[in-house]
């Protein structure tokens, strides 16, 4: 099996209620001869909000949609349950891209101006925020065993 590691930023910028985005994950097996299985694993969640929601669409190659998936509050979830497949020994269908898209919607019934649920939870030295937000990923590939093999 084959194990790649990433690390994902919800944004460049500060987030905020109200906002809403997205991001790629991207799991080629290209010049495999064999099928490829592969999942999404969350090794991390950083200065993720409570109340955040995530939903995600899986493209093949040509960037048709295969499958899409029911929203989330936990991308960690979500990616355990949906975000894993097989690829097959197909030319020009060899890479997938995972679209995750993420909306953190304001919380109606917060009062209180504590930024409980806000992403920008950590502050250095110099009071700025940090712009963590998001996660530890790891991509695993492994060969498909078919009962056909």
């Amino acid at each position: 099996s084959k194990n790649t590691e990433a690390s994902i930023n919800l944004s460049e910028e500060k987030i905020a209620p109200g906002s809403s985005g997205e991001f790629e994950i991207e799991v080629d097996a290209s010049g495999s001869e064999v099928e490829v299985g592969y999942e999404i694993l969350v090794s991390e969640e950083k200065n993720i909000p409570t109340n955040m929601k995530f939903h995600a669409e899986v493209l093949d190659e040509s960037g048709a949609v295969i499958s899409t998936t029911d929203e989330s509050n936990s991308f960690m979830a979500l990616a355990s349950k949906d975000l894993k497949g097989i690829i097959p020994v197909e030319e020009s269908n060899q890479k997938r891209t995972i679209v995750v898209y993420w909306d953190w919607p304001f919380n109606e019934n917060d009062t209180t101006t504590i930024d409980g649920d806000d992403a920008t939870l950590t502050y250095d030295e110099a009071g700025n925020s940090s712009l963590e937000c998001g996660f530890d990923i790891e991509i695993v590939g492994y060969q498909s065993v078919g009962m056909d093999s």
